[in-house]
């Protein structure tokens, strides 16, 4: 059906109508588009004239290293990219096992500066030679971050290794033992001094570095002394130095251990250690000597201690004894040949040494086996007339024989392993003897009517034997010491006593308060 004229023109507003509808939004958006692109140009405008680059700051080398014995100093150079008009400082902080002070010098300012117009700065490391062998040390500089500059991550550090001269100069002096071992029979305790030599004297102290090795333990078979930290000080100017092994008693027979003393690796550069002499070797020993092929044989038993007892024969009955002997003993005379003693010492190895001589005494009671009257009965005591003390004085009482208890007289020393002969010990001791107190007469026989009976009778039966607790007597100390020598193939003991005694009667008899004598002692048989 055709359109009719009025229809077309509406139908063509229409058309205008949208059409400029949307022309306008169009307008719209390209004002919009052109007012962002407008910003974004004034702001990338703004960026590229006012934004600040900071420069970046970086070591040449992440490590290095140097020689402690270095004569001159190691440069580490930091950069930076930019060239700064001004300047720049960058600070730095150290750390790892190198000592400020003690492996390096003092770095002062702990600071990079970098001069106006300059793109690089140095720090500078000095090592210091410390004369010690101790291993490589290390360094790190970290460069400390600011505001001002920025750091390059993987270059912001810088690892330096002081080298070690780990071993002396080929000509340094060298250090050796003097002697190369010691035998030291531990009952002797003997101080034991070990000397070092060097070869030439050096400028400054030293400590001789040692190690101590072997089976013999410190602080228990033995110590030291003049030894510190492991080492002996050799004096500055001097060719020895001494330190002391100090052997400890530890009691127990047969022992057998070392010590092994060794130069050690220097711990400084100033000598070297001998390639030979560089052991101290000390055998700590102290064998069983074995008695019983000369003067504690079977045939030495002594086998005439009394029972107190006789057997219906009247014969005398004796204990069963199998570990006491009789020994002969000499002393010797001003023409120096010795004489014999007419009461020999009876000995008993002592049970807890069995180096060691002791005495006995045997007590026992002269009663109605013998037959005595009750008033007769007296306990007596069989021992041994040691070093003839009994000589020495006029007014000792016993019962019956004179002579000292003691435990342990003379002490036998091996010096050599598997050696027949010997050092003798007498150790410093006191032996007691005993003399009648002011107003008793020992012996009396008074208000005896057969005269067969003395005042020390009843005085031991009160005691039963035990003369040290008589009320009657006191005590005379003889202080006794002595040394000498023995020999299992001669089968002679000869040593030399001497004996201190401030008793009135002793020093009277023998013109002072010492006496020394010398004796011999040999089998019984």
């Amino acid at each position: 059906m055709p359109l009719s004229l009025m229809s077309i023109w509406n139908k063509t507003k229409d058309i205008n109508r949208v059409t400029t509808e949307t022309t306008n939004k169009m307008r719209k958006v390209t004002q919009y588009f052109l007012s962002l692109l407008a910003i974004a140009l004034v702001f990338v405008g703004c960026k590229e004239d006012d934004e600040i680059v900071l420069p970046k700051v970086s070591f040449e080398l992440t490590t290095s290293e140097i020689a402690e014995n270095a004569t001159s100093a190691l440069a580490l150079k930091v950069m930076v990219d930019q060239v700064p008009s001004t300047g720049l400082e960058v600070p730095f902080t150290l750390s790892g096992t190198a000592e400020e002070g003690v492996n390096f010098k003092e770095i002062e300012p702990k600071t990079v500066i970098f001069e106006g117009g300059s793109n690089e700065a140095v720090i500078f490391v000095n090592p210091i030679n410390v004369g010690l062998i101790e291993g490589n040390k290390e360094l790190i500089i970290t460069l400390a971050t600011a505001s001002e500059y920025e750091l390059v991550a993987e270059k912001n550090s810088c690892a330096v290794t002081i080298l070690d001269n780990e071993a002396p100069a080929a000509d340094a002096p060298v250090v050796q033992f003097i002697e190369a071992s010691r035998v030291s029979n531990a009952y002797l305790e003997e101080e034991i001094t070990v000397e070092l030599g060097i070869t030439e004297a050096l400028a400054n102290d030293v400590v001789i570095a040692l190690d101590f090795v072997g089976d013999a333990v410190l602080d228990t078979d033995y110590t030291l002394e003049g030894v510190v930290s492991n080492g002996v000080i050799l004096t500055a100017g001097e060719l020895n130095a001494t330190f002391k092994v100090v052997i400890k008693n530890t009691g127990i027979l047969d022992i057998d251990k070392f010590i092994n003393v060794k130069l050690a690796e220097p711990t400084v550069t100033d000598y070297a250690v001998s390639t030979e002499k560089n052991t101290f070797d000390v055998n700590i020993i102290d064998p069983k000597v074995d008695f019983s092929g000369a003067w504690l044989s079977s045939a030495n038993l002594y086998g005439y201690f009394m029972t107190g007892e006789k057997d219906a024969d009247g014969r005398v009955l004796y204990i069963d004894n199998d570990d006491v002997y009789q020994v002969k003993q000499y002393y010797q005379k001003e023409d120096g040949s010795f004489g014999t003693r007419t009461i020999y010492p009876y000995v008993k190895v002592n049970e807890a040494d069995a180096n060691l001589w002791g005495s006995y005494r045997h007590i026992f009671l002269k009663g109605e086996g013998w037959g005595h009257t009750e008033d007769n009965y007296r306990y007596e005591n069989h021992v041994g007339n040691i070093f003839g003390v009994n000589k020495l004085f006029d007014d000792l009482v016993s019962y019956q024989n004179v002579g000292p208890d003691t435990d342990g007289f003379i002490r036998f020393v091996q010096l050599e392993k598997e050696a027949a002969s010997g050092k003798v010990i007498v150790a410093e001791q006191d032996f007691i003897m005993y003399k009648a107190k002011d107003g008793v007469d020992w012996k009396s026989k008074e208000n005896n009517p057969n005269g067969a009976k003395y005042f020390w009778y009843d005085d031991s039966m009160q005691t039963q034997g035990d003369i040290t607790k008589s009320d009657n007597v006191e005590e005379i100390v003889v202080k006794v010491t002595g040394e000498g020598t023995y020999d299992l193939n001669t089968k002679e003991v000869i040593v030399t006593v001497t004996m201190v005694c401030e008793d009135t009667g002793f020093i009277t008899k023998n013109g002072g308060n010492t006496v020394k004598q010398v004796f011999k002692y040999i089998p019984n048989k």
